[in-house]
């Protein structure tokens, strides 16, 4: 069964990839409050029509958070005022804000918060949170070696540890757009694989104690006999 699942989260990884945040993909982020209830799916239909592509639009405690990668590859100087433009502009269509509001209206009024993260930090985040999981699985491995002094165990926590990890992030790329909640990769997610691989690594220890005490109280020609 275990096999499986491993198979079939690395088919999804290659097959439907995953759905990365703002963190890893570049974009931006807003998180707008409104006067009066919206829905989400009422606000994304809205701003799909004034961006290439319907932006990611989910609630964020009181307010609305709107997610979108339109021209994070543009550099000239005003980009940030015309994607704040359609976004107000796309809200205004869809009868969530009042059409007389102007721009520096919503941005101070409207607009609680705004993030860019370029491609450039994008590739950066991405490349780091990589070093971060592989540089604690080789810490995680000198560390079982010294404790139990086998090489062995070592290499089977690592491998434990790599098949709880592929079970979490196959589940991620297998029901991210089935399931009604988000499912996206973030610096979060990151922080969430990290501490699966803590609690995974003390169960494995607490086993492999348990192992060494019994290899230790009964030597081999007692467990044979």
């Amino acid at each position: 069964i275990s096999a499986s699942f491993i198979v079939l989260s690395i088919g999804s990884f290659f097959v439907r990839g995953f759905n990365y945040g703002i963190d890893f993909k570049g974009g931006r982020t807003y998180e707008v409050s409104f006067t009066k209830d919206v829905e989400v799916t009422e606000v994304r239909d809205a701003l799909a029509l004034v961006f290439d592509e319907a932006p990611e639009v989910k609630t964020s405690g009181d307010f609305i958070k709107i997610s979108t990668d339109y021209k994070i590859d543009d550099n000239s100087e005003n980009i940030d005022n015309e994607v704040e433009a359609l976004l107000l502009k796309g809200l205004k269509d869809g009868g969530m804000i009042d059409g007389n509001v102007t721009l520096k209206e919503f941005t101070d009024d409207y607009q609680q918060s705004s993030q860019k993260v370029g491609p450039t930090i994008s590739d950066d985040i991405r490349k780091d949170s990589i070093i971060a999981i592989a540089f604690s699985l080789i810490i995680i491995f000198l560390y079982i070696l010294v404790r139990i002094r086998n090489w062995q165990y070592g290499l089977g926590a690592v491998a434990a540890l790599t098949h709880d990890s592929l079970i979490v992030l196959g589940i991620f790329s297998l029901l991210y757009g089935v399931l009604p909640f988000s499912l996206e990769i973030d610096q979060a997610f990151i922080a969430a694989i990290l501490t699966v691989v803590g609690y995974s690594i003390n169960d494995t220890v607490v086993v492999f104690d348990r192992i060494r005490e019994y290899l230790h109280l009964y030597p081999k020609r007692e467990r044979d006999d």
